[in-house]
């Protein structure tokens, strides 16, 4: 059980690690390729793995184009690349398809956090005149596909069908557990006027976490779709794989980012 449950939790935390540094790269062009296809001028990509991340643009004819185009971009990415792996049982399988279902989940969730702490994409979507059921019922649609494809991920991380909500629960923290740290320590050691707003952000990703423990236990017994003849074993090889891939990436970012500036600066 000791090392299945290790296995199991530094395969997630590559996973997540994978699926939370990709995403910004992502998200931020879709708001800079929604400028462009609006007329606009992209002046600066501001990326951030700990705050908020920003696409700066100029000149374009519709703002709730640009700002919409972030999730949606994501959230296409996100979808062709589960379509693309799923079901496969390939070792490089699982950090793709896990990354990608954080990709969709993140966004749902980043919507309707941006609600809660009155900040952030769809903030401005109800500031440009979306209608606020509009904007939540956007990020709801993000958050339940992405859970709805995040319970296969529990096949994919070698979880029994009667693994305990806790056990779940234990795992999915190891893999998420180790950025909402980083991130709390981040804005503690800066001093944020934001801390409030950050804190209740990682109170409702502890929520997500256990909710998504909860669903995925009762979905892997009782959806046919999601049911297995035999659970999974994770191998070293996965756990590897997903951890370099992982590194790699967060590695690029913070090359790009110096630790005196993080952001980089793009004229397009």
């Amino acid at each position: 059980m000791g090392i299945k449950l290790l296995k199991s939790m530094l395969l997630c935390l590559g996973s997540i690690v994978f699926g939370r540094c990709f995403p910004l790269f992502i998200h931020e062009h879709g708001h800079a390729i929604g400028a462009l296809m609006t007329g606009g001028k992209v002046l600066r990509i501001y990326f951030h793995p700990f705050s908020w991340s920003q696409a700066f643009c100029i000149g374009s004819s519709s703002e709730i184009f640009v700002t919409f185009a972030g999730s949606a971009l994501t959230a296409i990415v996100g979808v062709l690349v589960v379509l693309s792996v799923w079901r496969w049982r390939k070792y490089y399988v699982t950090v793709l398809y896990t990354g990608a279902v954080f990709m969709i989940l993140k966004d749902g969730f980043y919507y309707l956090n941006s609600v809660a702490n009155n900040r952030g994409d769809a903030v401005a979507l109800i500031g440009d005149g979306v209608p606020e059921a509009l904007v939540i019922s956007f990020g709801l649609l993000l958050f339940v596909g992405g859970a709805f494809f995040a319970i296969e991920c529990f096949n994919m991380l070698g979880f029994d069908s009667n693994d305990g909500v806790w056990y779940r629960f234990l795992v999915l923290s190891g893999g998420i557990g180790p950025y909402l740290v980083s991130m709390l320590v981040y804005h503690v050691k800066c001093n944020d006027d934001d801390l409030n707003r950050w804190l209740m952000t990682i109170g409702l990703s502890v929520v997500m976490i256990f909710v998504l423990s909860l669903l995925s236990g009762i979905a892997q017994r009782k959806i046919r779709l999601f049911r297995v003849e035999e659970t999974k074993t994770v191998s070293w090889g996965e756990v590897v794989f997903a951890n370099v891939l992982a590194s790699s990436l967060a590695l690029v970012m913070f090359l790009i980012l110096p630790m005196y500036s993080p952001y980089y600066d793009m004229i397009w």
